[in-house]
């Protein structure tokens, strides 16, 4: 009886307008947007975005996104576990949520390229499309995972002369083993191991890591990993932090330089534990809460490279030729799996390793394996104290799945 009187009194009272006609209003899906003012001013805000992102896209981005509008409110008619305004409401906010995200994401390279072209006057550094040499790559063939990955299973694509890159396509070309189960890490692995690879040592094991039997860390590592190495071949060891969370349901790792140890400083750490238990509360900072704000603070002279590690990311793929590769005609959809093109930070849902090359040490951005769409490139990164990193070469394995 209840349902009955609801129906009835949809049928009857239009309160609210939409971005359709509320008058010819036929479903109860449509009756229950017209008759809740939430819901008919989200109908009302999707729509406007939807039209504004039609607008700005290129054709085949415009065909894919009706296409998947289509299927939204088919989703949205025949699912009833949504036909509440609580229900209704969350999967109009979340599409509308991807809608703008869309939108801003398109409208912020624009502004990038302005702004990026300003840059490159004052200091030049290569971008993706001037590092790379080969931008019409064809999808290697499909690799078969043995325990053992043949010598010479990596090609270079970008830099090529470049004596860095020599040195680290060397690396990465040696016979590479693995000896975990058959997963998605463990192919991972296979890219990856190297006798360049620095192994970190780990002072917090925030999660499950990618470990080998002796527990040493591979690649991602959920916590707090530290490594005192020579960076720049100088004879003078620097100390390196990396960090592993997970936020919004990606994988973020960051990186840090210092000319100093943090984390076994006594008198450094000390000055924190007020600061922090404002945060944490009173006596909840241990010394790994203590490192972690010492780290953030950005009190010690952090190497630029690491410091301002997104602006060299910037850098490198925000201007115009390097987005018409990643993003022909101005798509929405990223067309090389550089990791880079859809987060923009390239922390996200990507590995940094580090590698030992008779140069020094390079810093090696590999995309996430579950994120990878094409061929994964690889892209390695030199490192200054005063200086934002650079980008050098770029590597693809010549066999992937």
């Amino acid at each position: 009886m209840k349902k009955t009187l609801l129906l009835l009194t949809l049928t009857l009272t239009f309160l609210f307008p939409a971005s359709f006609d509320c008058n010819k209003a036929k479903t109860d899906v449509e009756k229950l947007i017209c008759s809740n003012e939430e819901l008919s001013k989200l109908d009302e805000e999707l729509n406007k975005a939807y039209k504004e992102l039609l607008a700005i896209v290129n054709n085949d981005d415009k065909r894919m996104i009706i296409q998947e509008q289509r299927e939204w409110i088919k989703i949205r008619d025949n699912t009833v576990e949504l036909h509440d305004e609580f229900g209704m409401a969350f999967y109009y906010i979340t599409r509308k949520l991807w809608l703008s995200n869309k939108i801003t994401d398109l409208n912020h390279r624009s502004d990038a390229i302005k702004e990026m072209s300003k840059l490159q006057k004052t200091e030049h550094y290569p971008t993706y499309a001037e590092v790379l040499e080969d931008k019409t790559t064809s999808s290697p063939k499909s690799a078969k995972y043995e325990k053992v990955r043949p010598a010479n299973s990596f090609q270079l694509i970008g830099g090529t002369k470049n004596p860095i890159c020599k040195e680290t396509i060397a690396l990465f070309n040696e016979e590479g083993t693995y000896s975990q189960s058959d997963s998605n890490f463990d192919k991972l692995f296979w890219y990856l191991n190297n006798s360049g690879l620095v192994w970190w040592e780990i002072i917090e094991n925030g999660g499950t890591g990618i470990l080998d039997s002796y527990g040493k860390d591979q690649t991602f590592h959920l916590g707090l990993d530290y490594k005192e190495i020579d960076i720049n071949n100088d004879s003078i060891n620097e100390y390196v932090y990396r960090t592993g969370n997970i936020v919004h349901s990606q994988y973020l790792q960051k990186i840090h330089i210092y000319n100093q140890n943090i984390h076994n400083n006594t008198a450094l750490l000390e000055k924190y534990k007020d600061p922090c238990e404002k945060i944490y509360g009173q006596g909840k900072c241990n010394n790994i809460s203590l490192i972690y704000q010492a780290i953030r603070s950005r009190d010690y002279k952090e190497w630029q490279s690491t410091q301002e590690i997104d602006a060299a990311i910037r850098r490198v793929i925000y201007d115009k030729k390097s987005l018409d590769i990643l993003y022909p005609n101005n798509s929405i959809k990223i067309a090389r799996n550089t990791v880079l093109g859809e987060n923009v930070m390239a922390e996200y849902e990507a590995q940094w390793n580090f590698y030992k090359i008779k140069s020094g040490v390079v810093l090696v951005l590999t995309p996430w394996v579950e994120g990878w769409k094409q061929v994964p490139e690889f892209l390695v990164f030199s490192l200054y104290k005063d200086k934002l990193a650079t980008l050098e070469c770029i590597m693809i394995p010549k066999e992937w799945q």
